[in-house]
């Protein structure tokens, strides 16, 4: 908005007590009153003071900054005189010429006839044959009489308006040098690239060319109605191009379009607008241009009101309230419908009484009631246009139907007091092309001004490849194609030429047609091996395909880029969307076998398969869905997957996001990002007993107070309290699934266990994300109808359990098997786990498990493992990384085989969940482990209901992995449970009894009565023998030890003693799992929490003295 007003006196005239005050300018305005303008300061005083009445004139268009200014001073009172004219810098444009017509066979004939007439004169005229001026009117007419339209209109009765419209090619020529931009398909307007180059062909026939700027030839089509309203002429639509005029138009149409119909182009591209082909068209050709967007702003809604009478606007008050707050109540319903929903698009159809079931109970409420609203105009106008009943009357919503009549004429009443002849005409709003931002902010002055009353806004074009990543999120639109756009565009109009001539100037150029589909190639078809073919398709790879694929993906490819198609979308048998490209007419010969297969020829001898990578080789941090969306966990961004991400399997379902009420999801997340601080803050468990607030955890009390800060303590009370609010959520259906298999105490809030749920819900983001850095094995063991089975379901019913799934179920005799001695040995099941990320054993026999067999696919920083299978030749790749977790499912605890106390290598590496409660269908209410087992919960979860819940905690734990909290090759901190099932399995180890050993006699102490660290050495030694080297390093110690052993934490003050209970000193012991050991800690430290000192001792093995 310009800042200057219209000049008036240089000095203020008094009037009494009232003054008149000119400015030159509202910031001459702003300076007066802030008391910078120095001349007559007396005047300003009394101004501010009060004691002055000021009257302000000013410029229609700046009165909202002027009372804005002005009403920073309470004691002035401010009067508005009328609006002054439109300042003489506003410019005026020349209006539009619409030419009124009837247009016919016979009208255009006669038109003909007149003017070969003319040329020939009258007497030359007479001697014609009626068979002659017919072949003279063909002659005439020329191209225009071929018209391939099935539906010909015979006449045409409105307006006409020829305009040239600014594009720009090299925004165009940018966009299409994108692949994705090539294979774009629009639901019903066909190919993205066929518009575009349609579009750069017209602007080169019409010969005007300024630099990258081009101009299309644009006719507007308005039809006549013969119908009235409020005394004029019931206007419609103005639509553009020729689709709605006879095959021939009148002569002047037929000379401004004669460039265009040499192009022989179809009929429904001529004289067409950028905005006619959909909104990201008309934003790649008005990329860079300067151009004002003005657009009606909520124009039916608003003019409807506007239309009311004074007295009806309060029976309107949804109308009313959207008017007002649009902005707030959008963005307030944004956030309780499904992310598939637009808010925008539900309340434009409820305002024409559609717009039903938005997946959010208050957002249809809302829109029941605009519906209601929408109820009473149309009832309203209905009454008072009786002469409009007729023409509705037939159509089956008569009065939906003479109510967007209304809008129409409407909506052309303010935007034809908008428009120009160097305008486009789009509908609610109009768009002027100017030279530089100085016009442009005065050409949307001049459409604010001339829109009188009604809001008008200036609407931003989006950057197009942003829109058309949105609009097309399928495609990969960061490759850019080799081959270059005008090239491709070249062999592409070859290509449409001779499809126009004959089928055998098709058949001419099989290697033009070839050309063509490598400019459409993102190498989504590779040669694998020799008469194989990996093909990408529907954002995953296929594989051990032959000829006979990729002819079908030439097909494909031709046939939706040259014949004519439509989109159809519909729901499989799984519920699942579907979307399926139908061709309705494939030009000859391209729907025969041998000239496709000619050009599939041509395609593979020219295209260059690059070496890429193995399938499935890189899954850190990737997830891919049943559609082609892959998640990456690093970024936590869905996107369509590339070729180059060489993604094979995938997720039984498609990904998709959680529909769960945001406050679910947000609390989710909130957890985790909590839990993440906790464990980063040296936090363990989040069992209420660690907080003392319980009856179990009242004895640990005051260890808790003087080993964790209070930091950490209020954490885990805030992380309880947030889990509780997730458990009670109506949606958090699998959290109180495994709540009920795993936790004590399921049912009440307070001391509800949930160390073993959360540490299982961060091995299923381990699971789903395949994390490199960590390796360890997972039995799920308990009794039969322990919920174990749940447990794994809830992965491998969103991993999926077929070959081209993430998950892999196989009999659990493989752990408790040797391998083969003989490594040219085929391993048909092992190379099965090539690219999975969970493999289950199902139903382990009561038998050791083999370390060796268990080793070789634990630890992806190991290396690769090696299957071969039964077809494997030895030149064929077959050793692959390690992707995967194992699972195990036995009914009794898992052990390990192993000679004698040898280490099996296998500590820290295999883990054990134990489920101690039976879920029953009638449960025993007097024993404790039995619950209520729920078999339609568990159906449900198998059939996948539950996949969304899963992955959306999947995605949120994932940052509870990170290296600063895992920083070792295991997820940590385990559960108590998970370290007691470990040192079970593993018997008697030397490390795990080391390990035990120093975790049992190694005691704090203070300096005086610290062990030295030889007489340390020589207590291990006389208690396990000879102790290897790498078993100490294991145990992190190590011989060169020097003075004081301390552990790993980082702190100087940790003195550590050997103490005895049973002889009371350090002493060495022969037998150590028979011996009992205690030990003293005597310290006093200040509690944060409550500024009290304490002291304690700690003696476990022999009773605690009243006395002391």
């Amino acid at each position: 908005m310009a800042e200057d007003v219209p000049a008036a006196a240089s000095k203020a005239q008094r009037y009494d007590d009232e003054v008149e005050v000119p400015f030159q300018s509202i910031n001459q305005m702003v300076s007066f009153l802030s008391g910078g303008e120095e001349y007559n300061m007396e005047l300003h005083k009394g101004i501010m003071n009060g004691e002055i009445v000021t009257q302000v004139t000013a410029h229609r268009d700046a009165m909202d900054k002027v009372r804005k200014v002005v009403g920073k001073h309470l004691k002035t009172i401010v009067k508005l005189t009328k609006s002054p004219p439109i300042e003489t810098g506003v410019p005026t444009f020349p209006a539009v010429n619409e030419i009124s017509v009837t247009i016919n066979a016979a009208t255009v004939k006669k038109e003909a006839v007149g003017h070969i007439c003319e040329d020939m004169g009258e007497e030359e005229f007479n001697k014609l044959k009626p068979t002659d001026v017919d072949k003279l009117v063909k002659a005439e007419f020329g191209k225009w009489t071929t018209d391939t339209r099935l539906r010909k209109p015979v006449e045409f009765i409105g307006t006409l308006t020829v305009r040239q419209e600014p594009v720009n090619l090299a925004s165009i020529r940018t966009f299409l040098q994108r692949t994705a931009a090539r294979r774009a398909v629009h639901p019903t307007r066909g190919p993205l690239v066929q518009a575009l180059q349609f579009i750069m062909q017209r602007a080169e026939a019409h010969g005007k060319i300024d630099g990258d700027i081009g101009y299309i030839t644009v006719v507007n089509q308005r039809a006549a109605t013969g119908l009235e309203v409020d005394g004029n002429e019931l206007m419609m639509r103005s639509f553009t191009g020729v689709n709605k005029l006879p095959s021939v138009p009148p002569m002047w149409l037929r000379e401004a379009l004669q460039h265009e119909i040499q192009l022989a182009l179809p009929r429904s591209y001529i004289g067409k607008s950028a905005f006619a082909f959909g909104s990201l068209v008309k934003t790649i050709c008005r990329h860079g241009l300067q151009s004002v967007d003005g657009d009606c702003v909520k124009c039916f809604i608003q003019l409807r009101y506007k239309a009311l009478p004074d007295s009806m606007k309060a029976e309107v008050p949804t109308y009313q309230a959207y008017l007002k707050s649009s902005k707030r109540i959008i963005a307030h319903f944004e956030t309780r419908v499904p992310k598939n929903v637009s808010v925008k698009e539900h309340i434009i159809a409820a305002s024409n009484m559609g717009g039903y079931d938005s997946g959010s109970v208050s957002f249809d409420q809302w829109l029941d009631d605009l519906r209601r609203d929408t109820a009473i105009i149309m009832d309203y106008e209905w009454e008072r246009n009786p002469q409009l009943h007729d023409a509705c009357s037939q159509e089956p919503k008569p009065k939906v139907n003479l109510l967007a009549k209304l809008d129409w004429h409407r909506e052309y009443m303010v935007t034809s007091k908008m428009d120009n002849r160097f305008c486009s005409n789009e509908w609610d709003g109009v768009v002027q092309f100017c030279a530089s931002d100085a016009e442009c902010e005065k050409a949307f002055k001049r459409m604010q001004l001339q829109a009188g009353d009604v809001e008008i806004s200036r609407k931003t074009l989006e950057d197009p490849m942003a829109k058309a990543m949105k609009q097309y999120p399928e495609l990969e639109w960061n490759h850019v194609n080799p081959m270059g756009t005008m090239l491709f565009l070249s062999q592409l109009s070859r290509c449409q030429v001779a499809l126009k001539t004959s089928v055998s100037e098709v058949k001419l150029i099989d290697t033009v047609f070839g050309d063509v589909v490598r400019g459409l190639s993102n190498m989504h078809a590779m040669k694998s091996q020799k008469d194989k073919f990996e093909i990408f398709a529907g954002g995953k790879w296929e594989v051990e395909k032959d000829i006979t694929d990729v002819i079908s993906v030439v097909k494909k490819d031709l046939q939706t880029l040259f014949g004519t198609c439509k989109i159809q979308d519909y729901n499989d048998v799984k519920e699942s969307k579907v979307e399926e490209v139908i061709p309705t007419y494939v030009p000859k010969p391209l729907d025969q076998d041998a000239f496709i297969s000619k050009v599939t020829d041509c395609y593979l001898k020219y295209t260059r398969f690059a070496e890429e990578k193995a399938l499935d080789y890189d899954l850190w941090g990737k997830l891919l869905g049943a559609n082609g969306i892959m998640y990456n966990f690093v970024t936590d961004e869905f996107g369509p997957a590339k070729p180059e991400d060489r993604l094979l399997r995938t997720t039984e379902h498609p990904l998709r996001d959680w529909d769960a009420p945001d406050d679910l999801k947000n609390s989710i997340k909130k957890f985790s990002e909590v839990l993440k601080d906790f464990f980063l803050k040296g936090g363990q468990s989040l069992d209420a007993s660690q907080n003392g607030d319980s009856e179990a955890g009242a004895s640990n009390g005051i260890l808790n107070m003087v080993s964790e800060g209070g930091e950490t303590r209020e954490l885990r009370g805030r992380l309880r309290e947030i889990f509780n609010s997730i458990y009670e959520q109506p949606r958090s259906h699998m959290i109180r699934g495994m709540c009920r298999v795993l936790s004590d105490n399921y049912e009440d809030p307070s001391a509800r266990s949930i160390d073993d749920v959360c540490y299982i819900l961060r091995q299923d983001a381990r699971v789903c994300a395949s994390v490199e850095g960590l390796c360890g094995m997972l039995n799920l063991t308990g009794p039969k109808n322990g919920g174990k089975s749940y447990l794994a379901q809830r992965q491998y019913a969103f991993l999926g359990l077929q070959n081209n799934h993430y998950g892999k179920m196989t009999s659990g005799s493989y752990l408790t098997t040797k391998p083969p001695s003989d490594p040219e040995k085929s391993r048909p099941i092992k190379n099965q786990f090539q690219g999975k990320k969970a493999i289950y054993f199902k139903e382990l026999p009561p038998l050791p498990l083999i370390p060796e067999t268990v080793k070789d696919l634990l630890d992806p920083r190991d290396g690769h493992t090696e299957g071969r299978a039964n077809h494997s030749k030895k030149t064929d790749q077959t050793s692959f990384p390690i992707s995967f977790v194992l699972f195990a499912m036995a009914n009794s605890p898992v052990s390990v085989y192993k000679h004698g106390t040898e280490d099996t290598g296998m500590g820290g590496k295999l883990g054990e969940i134990q489920t101690l409660y039976k879920l029953c269908d009638e449960p025993d209410v007097h024993n404790p482990r039995e619950r209520q087992a729920d078999a339609e919960f568990s159906t449900a979860t198998m059939k996948g209901k539950h996949n969304d819940e899963f992955f959306f905690w999947a995605r949120s734990m994932y940052k509870t992995l990170v290296p600063d909290i895992c920083k070792g090759r295991h997820i940590v901190p385990e559960p108590a449970s998970l370290k007691t099932h470990e040192e079970e399995s593993m018997g008697e180890a030397t490390d795990v009894l080391l390990k035990a050993w120093m975790k049992d006699s190694l005691k704090e102490c203070t300096p005086a009565e610290a062990t030295p660290w030889t007489e340390l050495m020589t207590i291990i030694q006389s208690s396990f023998g000879t102790v290897s080297k790498h078993v100490m390093t294991e145990c992190n110690i190590s011989p060169k030890f020097k003075g004081q052993y301390r552990p790993n934490k980082g702190v100087s003050h940790d003195y550590l003693k050997v103490y005895n209970a049973e002889t009371k000193k350090s002493s060495p012991v022969k037998y150590v799992k028979k011996a009992a050991f205690a030990f003293e800690y005597i310290d006093c430290v200040i509690c944060p929490a409550d500024s009290y000192l304490f002291c304690a001792r700690f003696l476990s093995t022999r009773p605690i003295d009243p006395g002391r």
